[in-house]
């Protein structure tokens, strides 16, 4: 209970909308249990005084009260599970925002110890399965603590002795869930782990399609991906026999409390110490006894099934691998001059530093190529400019300041990044340029090669629904044209030219020229043409 405890306190709602939003929800369960404890008293009343007595009318009006009872039974039911879905939905929607929000700052440290498998069934699958248990807790499960508490109290009082009984039996009933719920929690854990491998190998096939069939692998990565699916099966399966016992010994259990009262209380009429009235409406008490606690034994099953999905939240959550934001935000724009002063950077501790007392002094305006084999430390140096991973020592001054003191937002509007894989989201192309570089996109779409023509709706037309069709030097091309009309004060380039032909590659030259005067570049390449643009080379080793 006490991860689900930070679990809410991680929440950005407000307490104040919190606590009305849940006494709101309380009143109509509260306002749900009176009238559930009235309705069998009822049903006792009209057998007492209308079935027993012959008199009809009274079966009538009694009846009338009945239906007014059930009437009300529904509608607070209804308004109670209405409440608690909005407030349950409240806390969804805040936590996929807070989640969302925590890994777009997680550094390149975050990303090695976590499956990007993993985290996405988290954000989508785990959190979801969350709101059926938080619907749990706070419908099912506090309106059933209300019955359960009320039901007992009223059954004591009509016969101590039967009530005594039948509670205790409730008492053993709820000792057997408490041990299954542990059970349930770690079959869970195993079973989490086998969704979350399944999540990643579904992700790699589908990303992957043309690769793995290229390959000749298909068979055996299907192969593979079946096996996750048995042992998930298998796992599934055993978590839903956990489940029917619990439920299976809640029916024995009423059996049991039934056959108590019904022999007892079978003695109490024939003594006259009961009405045969009451006797019927202990037998529905005993199913409104039992239900909720059968409901509550649910509840704790599933607390304890979702306790790694809500571990793994808080993981996240309480993750300190972040981008940290700095606070200085210049009034205007950066010059561009760039100063790295004996950068120390290794990915691990044990590791050999890939950047070792590195220094680069770059003025604005100046395009610096660098070149070198892999692994030598370009992609690190990228990686640092974004601020992904942090230099174990030295510094990195953009006009003067650490790049760390800045403001994260300003930096992302002056500084401009090209990624050998780049991410273009899955907008109309007008809403990927902006609508106010229509025209100059347009046309610098017609100087690299890839009219708009292509593009069955024109500027209206999706990204997502065009990326089959396009070939990955296509790709590479709108997102170099965007970054240009983005106008940044500072460029970096990784492998900007790798997936196009030479003549492409002879005009996105041509365009850096053209729309990159007097900007800052650094450009990160093994083409040879593009660093006839650069004022300097410098390569890594």
């Amino acid at each position: 209970m006490g991860d689900f405890i930070q679990l809410i306190n991680k929440m950005k709602i407000s307490l104040k909308q919190f606590i009305f939003s849940y006494l709101k929800c309380l009143l109509w369960a509260c306002a749900y249990t009176i009238v559930a404890l009235i309705f069998p008293s009822m049903v006792g009343m009209i057998i007492d005084n209308g079935i027993a007595l012959n008199d009809f009318s009274k079966v009538i009006k009694e009846s009338m009260g009945l239906l007014v009872l059930g009437g009300l039974m529904i509608l607070f039911q209804y308004l109670q599970k209405l409440s608690f879905a909005s407030l349950s939905q409240e806390i969804i929607i805040d936590i996929k925002k807070t989640l969302i929000q925590k890994i777009s700052r997680t550094n390149y440290l975050f990303w090695k110890q976590h499956k990007s498998g993993d985290v996405y069934t988290v954000i989508e699958k785990d959190v979801n399965q969350l709101e059926n248990l938080l619907l749990s807790i706070f419908s099912n499960g506090i309106t059933n603590v209300f019955v359960v508490l009320s039901v007992s109290i009223y059954m004591i009082y009509i016969n101590m002795f039967i009530g005594v009984v039948v509670i205790l039996l409730a008492f053993l009933f709820a000792t057997f869930q408490r041990r299954i719920g542990n059970v349930a929690k770690r079959g869970m854990i195993k079973l989490r782990e086998t969704v979350g491998n399944i999540s990643i190998h579904t992700n790699n096939i589908v990303n992957n399609v043309l690769p793995i069939k290229m390959l000749g692998i298909s068979k055996d990565i299907i192969d593979d991906y079946c096996r996750n699916l048995r042992d998930y099966k298998k796992q599934y399966i055993k978590q839903v026999l956990i489940l029917n016992h619990v439920q299976s010994t809640g029916m024995a259990f009423t059996a049991i409390g039934l056959f108590i009262i019904m022999i007892f209380g079978a003695m109490e009429v024939l003594q006259n110490r009961l009405s045969i009235g009451f006797l019927f409406s202990l037998t529905m008490y005993l199913q409104r006894l039992y239900n909720p606690i059968i409901g509550l034994g649910n509840v704790y099953v599933s607390l304890q099934s979702f306790s790694p999905i809500v571990s793994k939240l808080l993981e996240i959550l309480n993750n300190t691998n972040e981008i940290a934001d700095g606070k200085y935000t210049p009034k205007t724009h950066l010059s561009g001059n760039i100063l790295i002063n004996n950068v120390k950077f290794k990915y691990s501790d044990g590791a050999n530093y890939i950047l070792d007392d590195f220094s680069l002094s770059i003025r604005s305006g100046e395009k610096i190529g660098i070149v070198g084999k892999n692994g030598t430390g370009k992609t690190s140096l990228l990686r640092l400019f974004a601020r992904v991973c942090k230099a174990e020592s030295g510094s990195i001054l953009l006009d003067d300041v650490e790049i760390s003191n800045y403001c994260e937002h300003f930096l992302e509007e002056e500084i401009g990044f090209m990624l050998q894989e780049n991410y273009l989201p899955d907008w109309t192309l007008e809403d990927f340029f902006g609508k106010n570089n229509v025209e100059n996109a347009e046309k610098m779409m017609n100087d690299l090669g890839i009219p708009l023509r292509k593009f069955s709706k024109g500027m209206n037309s999706r990204i997502g629904e065009n990326k089959i069709s396009l070939s990955g030097g296509e790709l590479q091309k709108l997102a170099f044209i965007k970054l240009l009309l983005e106008q940044k004060q500072i460029y970096i380039f990784d492998e900007p030219t790798s997936a196009l032909d030479l003549e492409s590659e002879e005009k996105m030259i041509t365009m850096l020229r053209k729309y990159l005067k007097n900007r800052t570049c650094i450009i990160i390449t093994h083409r040879k043409a593009i660093l006839n643009i650069c004022d300097k080379i410098i390569e890594f080793k």
